[in-house]
């Protein structure tokens, strides 16, 4: 088991979470490399700038087709070549995240969804996911603190985060055997050891 995932709302703590368990495989001596969605290459990087711009794309299909395409690329000629190359990929985001964003969120056909990932990436999913959940009132706490106004996603009505987290539960509660979900209202020394102590039960 080599890919592990990193999902959640904006301001769940991921990009901490996820630099932290990098930083255990290092100290433990494993190759790790750390990549993130949509992006980690060159290509889908200039993908991820034109979907995350300040204009957006209004279609949730062509916004999806333009993820999914960035996807390929990043499975085909960054993550799997890494696995092989025998380093553990972690990634901020992946394919969860579509289901939630342009799926439950922008309502287009999970089947749709699935036909395109089927078309582009197959089969190929994580070895481990965890999703860092938090409540949508502690959402909107962080992000007056952090940042506002960003890309096209901090400027969503009130009801996209909790459209977004219960999208995200509900995939969870469909893929126990993969998806872990982690309290991110815990300190972040507290959710750190509980995701080391699941990635020590499940990979290491």
């Amino acid at each position: 088991m080599k890919f592990i995932t990193f999902e959640g709302c904006d301001f769940c703590g991921k990009s901490t979470q996820i630099q932290l368990l990098k930083e255990y495989f290092e100290i433990n001596n494993k190759k790790v490399f750390l990549t993130r969605e949509p992006g980690g290459t060159i290509v889908a990087e200039k993908i991820r700038e034109l979907i995350l711009s300040s204009k957006g794309i209004t279609d949730p299909l062509t916004e999806y087709l333009l993820i999914a395409a960035a996807r390929k690329d990043h499975v085909d000629n960054l993550i799997k070549k890494k696995i092989q190359q025998g380093y553990y990929v972690l990634s901020d985001r992946f394919y969860d995240s579509s289901i939630c964003y342009q799926g439950y969120y922008k309502n287009l056909d999970i089947n749709v969804l699935e036909t395109i990932k089927e078309l582009t990436i197959g089969k190929f999913e994580p070895d481990l996911t965890f999703l860092i959940d938090i409540p949508e009132e502690e959402i909107e706490k962080r992000m007056t603190i952090k940042r506002t106004g960003n890309n096209i996603y901090d400027r969503k009505p009130k009801d996209f985060y909790k459209i977004i987290r219960s999208g995200y539960l509900k995939i969870a509660h469909n893929n126990i055997n993969r998806i872990f979900i982690i309290d991110g209202n815990k300190k972040t020394e507290d959710v750190n050891a509980q995701i080391i102590k699941i990635a020590k039960e499940k990979i290491l």
